[in-house]
C-alpha cells in the first residue's frame, strides 16, 4: 500500500477537524442548551463539552448552568436528547467540582453515564500556605485514586487541569497528582493560557512530561497588561493575539501524536457573564477558522510520532507497558 504524501495527510487532518474541535459552554453563559447545539454544528463540530452545574453569577439565570445537576431536576435528561436531536456527542463535562467534593463529583459521575460521556474533570483543591506543598500533593493523589474505582464502574475517565492556583497548576505538578494511578482511568487537561498565568514549560518539554496522560486540551489565549496603581492583571485576547504561540502548542501536539480533542474556552469579553464588546458566535467563528488553518499545516514526518490513545481507551497491556515506560523518561525530574 502506498503511503500518503504529506498533501493528502494535511487534507486528511483537515477534513477531521469538526470531529476534533469541541467547544466548553462555559464561554457561552448567555446561550441556552439548544442554542450551543444549534450554533456548534453551524460551524461544524460535532463534539460539546458542557459547563456542569456552575453558578448562576451574573447571570439572568436562577439554577446552575448549563447542566444542572441538582437531584430530581431532569435537567441531564433534557440535555441527553438535545444531543441526540443534534447529534452531537459529549466530549467531556466540566465544572467547579473538586476531588474533595464527594457529592459533587458523585453526581457527576453519574450524568456522565446518561449522556454517554467517557471523560470528567475534577479540579484539583487550591494551593494553601499553611499546608506542604507536597503532603497536598500527596493527599490530592490518594482523592484522586479513591474516585477511579468507582469511575470505572461508569466507563469514565476523571481528568484534572493545569489551572492558575490549582495544586496542578503546571505539567509536571499534575503528574504527580496522577502518575501512580493507569492513564487509562486517569488523564489531564492541557490548558496552555492557563500556565501562561502560572505553570509554564516549553510546549515540546510539557506535552512529553505528560505521555499517556494527555488526555484533552482547552484552547484560549491571554495577555498580561500593566495596571495604572494595580501592577499587573491578565485579561483575555484572540487566539492569534496573546502570551499562547498556538501554532507551536499544535505542533508540539501533534507530533507527538495526540489525537484527542482541542475544546474552546474562549473568554474575551467577560469570565462567566454575557460577553462585552464581542458576540459569543463572533468568538466561536473565530476560534473555529484559526484552529482549521493551524491544523491544515502539515508535521515534519521526520519528527512524526505514531498516534497515541489521547482521550480514548487503550489495551490495558499496552497503557501499562507504556507508563513503565515513561515513569522511567520521567525518573530523573525528582
Amino acid at each position: 500500500m502506498r503511503s500518503q504524501g504529506p498533501k493528502a495527510q494535511s487534507s486528511n487532518r483537515l477534513r477531521d477537524a469538526g470531529v476534533r474541535l469541541a467547544m466548553l459552554t462555559a464561554m457561552a453563559p448567555d446561550w441556552s442548551a439548544r442554542r450551543v447545539l444549534k450554533e456548534l454544528r453551524t460551524v461544524g463540530l460535532r463534539r460539546v463539552e458542557w459547563a456542569a452545574h456552575y453558578p448562576v453569577g451574573k447571570l439572568p439565570v436562577t439554577r446552575p448552568w448549563h447542566l444542572d445537576l441538582t437531584p430530581r431536576s431532569g435537567n441531564t435528561e433534557r440535555i441527553r436528547d438535545l444531543c441526540q436531536e443534534f447529534e452531537m456527542e459529549v466530549a467531556c463535562l466540566s465544572g467547579p467540582q473538586q476531588l474533595d467534593d464527594g457529592e459533587g463529583a458523585e453526581r457527576l459521575l453519574k450524568a456522565a453515564r446518561i449522556l454517554r460521556c467517557r471523560m470528567v474533570r475534577l479540579g484539583a483543591p487550591l494551593y494553601r500556605v499553611k499546608i506542604p506543598p507536597l503532603g497536598s500533593l500527596k493527599a490530592a493523589a490518594k482523592a484522586l485514586a479513591r474516585w477511579v474505582p468507582r469511575a470505572r464502574d461508569f466507563g469514565v475517565r476523571i481528568l484534572v487541569e493545569t489551572h492558575q492556583g490549582n495544586l496542578t497548576c503546571s505539567p509536571e505538578l499534575a503528574l504527580r497528582v496522577v502518575e501512580r494511578s493507569d492513564p487509562q482511568d486517569v488523564g489531564v487537561i492541557l490548558d496552555p493560557a492557563n500556565m501562561a498565568v502560572e505553570g509554564m514549560l516549553g510546549w515540546p518539554f510539557a506535552v512529553g512530561l505528560l505521555g499517556p496522560y494527555l488526555a484533552h486540551v482547552h484552547v484560549k489565549n491571554l495577555a498580561w497588561f500593566r495596571q495604572d496603581g494595580a501592577g499587573w492583571r491578565f485579561d483575555y485576547t484572540s487566539l492569534p493575539d496573546g502570551l499562547v504561540d498556538w501554532p507551536a502548542v499544535i505542533a508540539a501536539l501533534e507530533t507527538a501524536g495526540y489525537r484527542g480533542l482541542y475544546s474552546f474556552e474562549d473568554f474575551r469579553g467577560g469570565y462567566c457573564r454575557r460577553p462585552r464588546g464581542i458576540r459569543t458566535v463572533e468568538k466561536l467563528r473565530e476560534d473555529v477558522a484559526c484552529l482549521v488553518e493551524w491544523l491544515r499545516r502539515p508535521v515534519p514526518a521526520m519528527n512524526r510520532h505514531p498516534p497515541a490513545d489521547h482521550g480514548r481507551q487503550a489495551s490495558r497491556t499496552g497503557t501499562t507497558h507504556n507508563k513503565k515506560a515513561h515513569h522511567e523518561n520521567c525518573r530523573n525530574l525528582r
